[in-house]
């Protein structure tokens, strides 16, 4: 190679690399802040624990096993009149702090979940799903549970006990003691460890496994009582209070579908956190007073809130309000057995009511939150695609349905589009927030005026998980008076997607936490009445069937190509009914999709040894007519027409193979089986298909740059990636045909190169995918192998009579415009010489 091609060869490989690097900074911006990234890291290093319980500092939650008989911590007592507000916002902490558990972590219980409210800004707290495999994937320490220590305390005060966790079910070492540990407990020891604040909890259970049995000492009272618990693996924590990013502006994360009042307004504004609204910011911070509902239906709690005209001016009022929400969870039902219905759990009943308790007319509206803090697993591995466009979205999305629209998705990327950093001495990591910042999803008419949208759901969307907050009203299908007037009790004024607490995450912007706001219009509310609203509130797995039940099977998207998406899946579950293995049933199915296209791939492997089989004389023409490219292109077209050969056709199956590997791959990414599905039954090495095989953890071997969760690699050894890397290089050096030029001689090595590209586009892909991969490779080295090769035509042997294949049919019309105008020209010499 002389110095002209080799200065080339370089400034090629340099280009790839440089753009390598510049799509990595695109899709994993680094954090401009060093400290706070050098923190993040250290968070994610040891999984997260010390943070997780962190958070536990702001509340902890405990329940009943049934709600009929849950416990309130803290004062008991429900006073109708609720606050007076004639003392301003200190008469809010005469309601102290509370916490009360629904459902149960038992998955024998007729619950799939449990769920923790607070009586801060009567907000749900947490929702944990109860089903083993909905666990977590990233914390593998021991779960004891959730217990809502207060910040302020500087001990290990349990405040909440969740029913059906290891807490709840602890054997007492004395005999006479009640079971399991109770609300007021102070947690002393554990083992021979000495607890004192809450955080030191977490650092104890880091070390242990789930099925490991510890031994909890409390203090009740003025007596230490010990109790044993077996630990187990920490649930799903589909909605969870998370640690917020480095920020002096937020401590606290916002809660989960919080309500507050809202004055009349022409503009689009948030109106939380404004001069003059300290109000609106009142009702989703004090305390509301709380109560069980126990009416022998669902288990459910209230939630009331006094308003009072003279403590808000803002809103207007001549008269005070209260605000009630209420909750109820589902519960399954014995004598529901044999309908449709017994899926239909994941959900709680919400409504809330408005009444004007004084006698004159109340015009007012509301402000309703969504959900927060939706599982952020597998954020450095996770690629989601829009159901429409070619972007791609964020770990967490906001999803919206109108009655009168379709399911529409809006990005985490795009949300946050309008967010600008602070420049001029500001602190690093704050935002300006402009009025406009907030992705409008509501329509104006040509005046710019406002047209409410009548919102049939609207939800938060992670890979494999979702909370939808959706409307009690008939399906836009029916017609009637009194449907569409159901609806229209449904009609909002603004739908804002927007980032909670209006922090992006500086460790990576695409796992920003994103919430949706629903503002009504104004509500007219005579004295003595109420305005009422009903909704359902999902928290799931995003599984067909589940999410049919709900009409949010659309929170499933195939891309581009889900005709062959959604058929590959039905038949890869139908494999996993008969080998109980999905790892098996990938195997099947990609030999199934490889045999049905084996026509397909037998005649681009015979076209493949052809193209092998005449490059020597290839380049014997290319030498003869070197000067004159008129007279090369007739002779290899003369040199493919003696040996049936059609250069086209090596290149239409992948037209076809194409959509298939792209419908497989989105159907493997969406498909929530295979998450925590493992390759090797009681093997930690591949345990779940859906996410990276993760053979050993590096990152404190190697520099950031390569093995932190946004570097190049990722934490994790993957040895899936590498072994299908293995069978490209293995394709290439085994068929590719010798160069019949330099300038192929240097593309083929260029290729070689390439294969490391590909080696770093393929570490985070999911298992199941690289299983597939390499099932596809493995069958086509032995398609090549196995297949006999053709033998070139001897001079003066007559042509093959065979009839041309379908690929030939397909690709000579190609073929012949394809040649260019020596293609052309050659055609009407012919011409002439036959006239």
């Amino acid at each position: 190679m002389d110095n002209k091609k080799f200065i080339s060869f370089l400034m090629l490989s340099a280009s790839v690399l440089i753009g390598f690097q510049a799509l990595n900074a695109w899709l994993n911006p680094p954090d401009p802040n060093e400290a706070v990234q050098q923190a993040a890291d250290e968070v994610d290093a040891d999984g997260g624990k010390e943070a997780a319980e962190a958070v536990a500092n702001a509340g902890e939650k405990a329940d009943a096993a049934e709600a009929n008989e849950a416990e309130i911590s803290g004062e008991e007592g429900f006073n109708e009149a609720g606050l007076d507000g004639k003392a301003g916002v200190a008469e809010a902490a005469k309601v102290p702090p509370q916490r009360i558990a629904l459902g149960s972590l038992d998955p024998e219980s007729p619950y799939k979940m449990l769920v923790w409210f607070t009586n801060q800004g009567a907000a749900i707290e947490s929702i944990a799903l109860n089903e083993p495999r909905y666990r977590d994937l990233e914390d593998k320490s021991g779960y004891l549970g959730y217990f809502a220590f207060s910040s302020e305390d500087k001990t290990s005060r349990i405040n909440v006990v969740g029913a059906g966790t290891p807490a709840a079910t602890a054997i007492p070492a004395t005999a006479g003691d009640p079971v399991g540990l109770q609300v007021g407990d102070i947690i002393t020891k554990i083992d021979d460890k000495e607890i004192g604040e809450s955080k030191q909890i977490a650092l104890v259970l880091s070390s242990t496994k789930p099925g490991e049995t510890i031994q909890i000492t409390v203090e009740r009272g003025n007596a230490e009582h010990t109790y044993s618990a077996e630990l187990v693996h920490r649930p799903l924590e589909l909605i969870r209070p998370e640690p917020l990013y480095p920020s002096e502006l937020n401590p606290a994360h916002p809660l989960s579908y919080r309500l507050t009042l809202s004055p009349k307004t022409e503009k689009m504004t948030q109106l939380r956190g404004q001069k003059g609204h300290e109000g609106i910011e009142a009702m989703l911070v004090e305390n509301w007073e709380m109560t069980p509902i126990s009416d022998g239906k669902l288990p459910g709690v209230e939630f009331r809130y006094r308003v009072a005209a003279d403590r808000f001016p803002e809103l207007k009022l001549k008269s005070d309000l209260l605000v009630i929400k209420r909750f109820r969870l589902a519960k399954r039902n014995p004598q529901d057995e044999a309908m449709q219905e017994t899926g239909r759990l994941y959900h709680l009943d919400f409504d809330f009511e408005i009444k004007n308790l004084g006698d004159t007319p109340a015009e007012v509206g509301y402000q309703l939150d969504g959900p927060t803090g939706l599982p952020l697993e597998g954020w450095w591995y996770t690629y989601k695609t829009h159901p429409k466009s070619f972007g791609g979205a964020g770990v967490r999305d906001v999803a919206v349905k109108t009655f009168g629209d379709g399911h529409q998705l809006f990005t985490n990327p795009k949300i946050l589009e309008p967010y600008e950093e602070y420049q001029d001495g500001q602190k690093a990591g704050e935002l300006s927030i402009k009025e406009e910042s907030y992705l409008r999803i509501s329509d104006v008419d040509k005046d710019d005026k406002r047209i409410p949208m009548d919102v049939q759901y609207a939800g938060v969307d992670a890979q494999y998980f979702a909370s939808a907050l959706i409307a009690e009203a008939p399906d836009a299908e029916e017609q009637s008076a009194e449907a569409q007037a159901e609806r229209e009790q449904y009609l909002f004024d603004y739908i804002l997607a927007l980032p909670v607490a209006d922090e992006v995450d500086e460790l990576r912007a695409n796992r920003t936490d994103v919430s949706f706001r629903l503002i009504s219009g104004e509500k007219e509310i005579a004295p003595g009445q109420s305005f009422k609203q009903d909704f359902l509130i999902f928290a799931g797995p995003k599984q067909r069937d589940i999410l049919a039940l709900y009409n949010l099977q659309d929170f499933i998207t195939y891309g581009w190509f889900p005709l062959v998406a959604k058929p590959l899946m039905a038949v890869l579950h139908f494999f996993y009914s008969i080998t109980g293995n999905y790892g098996i049933a990938i195997i099947l199915l990609t030999v199934l999709v490889r045999g049905c296209m084996f026509p397909i791939g037998r005649q681009q492997v015979m076209n493949a040894q052809k193209m092998q089989m005449l490059a020597p004389e290839m380049k014997a023409i290319t030498e003869k007519y070197k000067d004159d490219m008129e007279k090369k292109a007739a002779a290899q077209r003369e040199l493919f027409r003696k040996n049936n050969y059609n250069p086209l056709a090596g290149c239409l199956p992948v037209f076809f193979q194409l959509p298939i590997f792209i419908g497989l791959y989105r159907a493997l990414s969406v498909d929530i089986e295979l998450r925590q599905a493992p390759l090797i039954p009681g093997i930690s090495w591949c345990s779940n298909l859906a996410g990276p095989d993760q053979l050993w953890f590096w990152e404190p071997y190697l520099p950031a740059m390569l093995a932190a969760p946004d570097g190049w690699l990722g934490p994790y050894l993957n040895i899936l990636p590498l072994i299908s890397v293995f069978f490209m290089i293995m394709h290439q050096k085994m068929f590719t045909p010798p160069p019949t030029d330099e300038q192929q001689a240097m593309q083929q090595k260029m290729m070689k190169y390439m294969m490391f590209l590909f080696a770093f586009m393929f570490f985070r892909v999911p298992a199941g995918l690289c299983i597939y991969f390499i099932t596809s490779s493995a069958w086509a080295l032995a398609e090549r192998k196995l297949l006999p090769k053709p033998k070139p035509k001897q001079p003066g042997e007559a042509l093959s009579p065979n009839k041309p294949s379908l690929l030939s049919k397909l690709t000579k019309g190609v073929q012949e415009n394809g040649n260019g105008a020596e293609s052309v020209a050659e055609r009407r010499r012919q011409r002439q010489k036959r006239r």
